[in-house]
């Protein structure tokens, strides 16, 4: 695996130099303009010049286009990058499927895809890599994906993918400033903690730019520990971003870091670092595991007995049942049901009379989607119906 790195400054560049000088740089470089790049510092000079460095070095550099636009942004972007030596870059990397499309008419450069915050589905992702056109060179898949989903994704599509393996972790985007304004502050970044006043959770990062506001998981993303696993899955490059990092991790102690390529030095760097790391969704993607305890246990329905659900109640007149595709033929009069409600309330009755739509008395349910029985107080919509 190929890793990629951040150069986020001009004297980040001399600790680069030192790496490339040594012949022992093999890696890819993302630039990031502030007017481009949602997180970017660089200003368009400062980009053309590291550009132009690492192009006549001989490596492979980005243009991080990662902003989501309005037509007006997005305009704005159009004079930027009339203004960037685009010939010097091995490819822009854009999130704004817009920006995809622009490219894809407008320019010839190669393209990289941000797919972190858009597609995670595999219908989807092919279908951007066959707009793609042979120009996309590499797909940037989500966190969310567990390593079982990106192996079959890796096998799945013909464009090479890449992950995050050292960062942090975006929560949460806001294009409103949701920080200077309140706390009266000028500046073009904010940087900051915050936490919630609904939970006990704290500690979360929050930067905010002209390109709005970023909010980051209080816990950061680290998955050399699992370097086997991580390269079985068949991404080809990783991702390591030192930016924001806590106790302000330098770009050489990074490159050291994968330089090193020993585990024991990757868990020493995890266990002294000062915050938490985490590895995400990568052994397994749990996040649906509260959806059951969601549930109102009392309208679970019982596959075996399931006859339907109360749709209509008139008092004192009639409960309208809509009828469960397989309980055709399985209603009769005289039969024994029990009603049960969301609040918990439940009603052991016996059917007593059955009418259909046409208010016509029946003796057993046949092909009917909604049939009517005996008013039972208590009832309400929603109430399952199954047989006893």
């Amino acid at each position: 695996m190929k890793p990629v790195y951040y150069l986020k400054s001009l004297e980040e560049l001399n600790e680069l130099k030192c790496h490339i000088e040594k012949n022992s740089f093999m890696a890819d470089v993302i630039v990031s303009p502030k007017d481009l790049s949602r997180l970017g510092e660089l200003t368009i000079d400062e980009t053309n010049i590291l550009a132009s460095f690492l192009f006549s070095r001989g490596v492979s550099v980005f243009l991080e286009w990662d902003i989501l636009m309005t037509q007006e942004n997005f305009s704005h972007c159009e004079e930027i990058l009339a203004k960037i030596d685009l010939s010097k870059f091995s490819a822009v990397r854009v999130q704004d499927i817009g920006a995809y499309h622009y490219l894809l008419k407008k320019l010839s450069c190669n393209i990289q895809l941000i797919l972190e915050s858009g597609n995670h589905n595999l219908v989807a992702i092919q279908k951007w890599e066959e707009m793609g056109q042979g120009r996309l060179t590499r797909i940037i898949l989500g966190l969310e994906l567990p390593k079982d989903i990106l192996n079959r994704y890796t096998q799945s599509l013909n464009t090479p993918c890449e992950i995050q393996a050292l960062g942090k972790i975006l929560l949460f985007y806001s294009p409103r400033s949701l920080l200077s304004k309140p706390l009266a502050i000028k500046g073009e970044q904010i940087k900051t903690f915050a936490s919630s006043e609904e939970t006990p959770h704290k500690g979360f990062f929050v930067v905010e730019n002209k390109h709005g506001t970023f909010m980051f998981l209080p816990k950061d993303q680290f998955l050399l520990d699992v370097f086997d696993d991580l390269k079985n899955t068949g991404v080809q490059y990783i991702r390591l971003d030192h930016r924001f990092l806590e106790g302000e991790v330098s770009l050489t102690s990074v490159i050291e870091l994968y330089n090193a390529n020993d585990i024991e030095k990757w868990k020493d760097f995890k266990d002294n670092y000062s915050n938490k790391f985490i590895r995400g969704y990568f052994n397994v993607n749990r996040s649906d595991a509260i959806f059951p305890k969601l549930k109102n246990s009392r309208m679970i329905k019982k596959p075996n007995s399931y006859l339907g659900k109360i749709v209509d109640v008139k008092k004192e007149q009639y409960l309208a049942l809509s009828v469960a595709k397989n309980a055709s033929g399985a209603i009769k009069v005289g039969d024994l049901i029990q009603i049960s409600s969301p609040d918990g309330k439940a009603k052991k009755i016996e059917v007593k009379s059955i009418k259909n739509m046409g208010l016509e008395k029946i003796e057993q349910v046949t092909d009917e989607n909604i049939v009517l029985i005996p008013h039972v107080g208590g009832i309400c919509v929603k109430a399952q119906v199954h047989r006893l």
